[in-house]
């Protein structure tokens, strides 16, 4: 803390560093006189009166507006390329549904029992017992499942 006051009182003794050079305020007074007289220059006020306001088009006011469409147009004509790229075509999508049908009965088990599918879909006994293999479901499992349900 003693060094704190130290600096203080140092910075103390220096006196204020700022200062105006000698003389400045006593030839002021010419270097004033020297600055030309606005007499004859034309006052803010008269300028604006004397000044025609330019005339404004109609195509300078829908400017901004049909900027503003173009480029929603622009925007919407990319955004609809983009999204006809980016989705399969319709053959295409029939036939990635056709790839995952078969998994069908699996995730919706009620699927099987729906009054719309063909018989030829439906899986049979063997389809099941080997699915339910595959998976690595006990047989304990199976029995306790089939207990259940009676």
């Amino acid at each position: 803390m003693e060094n704190g006051k130290d600096i203080l009182e140092s910075l103390k003794a220096k006196g204020n560093p700022y200062g105006v050079p000698g003389g400045y305020f006593d030839s002021l007074k010419e270097r004033l006189s020297k600055i030309p007289s606005a007499e004859g220059v034309p006052s803010i006020t008269q300028e604006t009166e004397t000044r025609e306001t330019p005339s404004v088009t109609l195509w300078q006011k829908i400017k901004p507006l049909v900027a503003i469409a173009a480029a929603f147009l622009i925007m919407v004509t990319a955004g609809t390329a983009l999204l006809r790229k980016a989705t399969p075509s319709s053959s295409e999508h029939d036939e990635i549904i056709a790839n995952y049908t078969y998994v069908a009965p699996y995730t919706d088990p009620y699927a099987i029992y729906d009054e719309e599918s063909s018989d030829e879909n439906a899986p049979t006994d063997e389809d099941l017992i080997e699915y339910l293999i595959s998976t690595g479901v006990s047989t304990e499992h199976i029995e306790y499942i089939a207990n259940n349900e009676k």
